[in-house]
């Protein structure tokens, strides 16, 4: 076959598989169950050969798809945090075997309140708080305690002044 006759037949069939698109789909998937080695051996070709297209086709589906993409990551997100263990496994991943066990002793220990202000915190739990130098853990926190730490460099000179300041204004803590 040359190629003016291959080039029309090719055409030929672009044309049916627009005119009858759930044919076509239909055909393919037969032959990709028929020759899954060959179906596969021409993907990876069309890969090799459009690198970067599958990237491309994702980023336009999800911009047609924004909140569909939008509610199943949320929906993924949410079976991950139902799980009970969910944040014993990532504190496990992060700081190393025995900080879940650690967390879980300690939470028992602190009543399952913040170490510092005492609060029940209402959406997250209990943060692991620990010396990033040394990597130690010390106690749990709830969230406001926790970036307040983190915002103050965990440096005592700069709580001590932050005391005077309160103490210097009058602030009213319980009232804030």
């Amino acid at each position: 076959m040359d190629d003016q006759s291959r080039n029309k037949a090719t055409e030929r069939k672009r044309k049916w598989r627009a005119v009858n698109p759930e044919k076509s789909a239909e055909a393919s998937r037969r032959y990709r169950q028929r020759n899954p080695e060959k179906a596969k051996d021409a993907q990876d070709r069309y890969k090799a050969s459009h690198p970067g297209v599958r990237a491309e086709i994702s980023a336009r589906y999800r911009e047609r798809n924004l909140e569909a993409e939008r509610k199943r990551i949320r929906e993924a997100q949410r079976k991950r945090y139902a799980s009970p263990d969910w944040y014993f496994s990532y504190i496990e991943r992060y700081y190393g075997p025995g900080a879940g066990e650690h967390y879980k002793q300690q939470h028992a220990k602190q009543g399952g309140v913040c170490a510092i202000c005492s609060g029940v915190p209402k959406k997250e739990k209990l943060h692991l708080d620990h010396n990033h130098g040394t990597r130690q853990f010390r106690g749990l926190l709830c969230g406001d305690c926790n970036r307040g730490l983190g915002l103050f460099k965990e440096n005592v000179e700069y709580l001590k002044r932050l005391i005077a300041y309160i103490e210097e204004w009058h602030i009213d803590t319980a009232a804030a």
